[in-house]
């Protein structure tokens, strides 16, 4: 069986059974359009304000984002792409484990901007709670296993001067 299709007529007869005085001001001009009606008398609902953000962010351009996320006090966590090469000192061992120069650099970087490995994870785009830094710049030296993880701590790394 088709769906019904709920063009502008299906909703002109809906305000004409269900809802005659407002079908009655629609006619009369009250109303720019039937969609308009149709949200006064509860047939649709309007967007919300998070649908209205996210659609508008959708069809910004990457400069119109950066602009909006400056005005917001806030700052990129990921970039599009690969990152060009500035650096060929490596961030990560085979075995996926952080070099020990680059685990000492990030200490001392922490330690300097007065932060903890969960401030650095929160401006990696993840949860302050993942302990997966800590864990790799810890004693045990853990392996960082998430790919994305590791996407955003060497984009961080050269961002930071590594």
């Amino acid at each position: 069986m088709a769906r019904q299709k709920r063009d502008r007529a299906y909703f002109l007869k809906r305000l004409q059974q269900e809802h005659p005085a407002i079908h009655a001001a629609y006619l009369s001009g009250k109303f720019e359009s039937v969609r308009a009606a149709s949200l006064a008398a509860g047939l649709i609902k309007g967007r919300t304000s998070l649908q209205v953000l996210l659609n508008a962010w959708s069809k910004a351009s990457r400069s119109e984002q950066d602009d909006f996320l400056a005005q917001a006090g806030l700052a990129r966590t990921s970039t599009a792409g690969p990152l060009p090469a500035t650096s060929t000192r490596p961030v990560f061992t085979s075995d996926n484990k952080l070099t020990h120069s680059f685990a000492n650099w990030l200490e001392a970087h922490i330690d300097a901007g007065g932060m903890t490995t969960g401030d650095v994870t929160w401006a990696l785009g993840f949860n302050r709670s993942n302990a997966s830094l800590g864990n790799a710049t810890g004693r045990s030296r853990s392996r960082i296993n998430d790919p994305k993880f590791r996407a955003a701590l060497e984009a961080y790394a050269r961002r930071n001067g590594w």
